[in-house]
């Protein structure tokens, strides 16, 4: 996924990436049934990472405050 622009020492960093449309999990779940093998655990995963990172940036404005 090419990065179109991004300013990572802003304020708040930002980076924008190209659209790309798909379904949400809802309507692909409506769709296709539940997620199970390498799917569920591909989405699982990066919920997973994506918590961590949340919880990490709001750790870090914590401590910085």
């Amino acid at each position: 996924m090419p990065v179109l622009a991004a300013d990572p020492a802003a304020d708040v960093p930002w980076l924008a990436t190209p659209y790309v449309p798909g379904l949400t999990l809802g309507e692909h779940l409506a769709e296709h049934g539940p997620l199970s093998g390498a799917r569920l655990a591909l989405v699982s995963g990066t919920a997973a990472v994506l918590t961590a990172v949340l919880l990490a940036s709001l750790l870090l404005l914590a401590l910085l405050r």
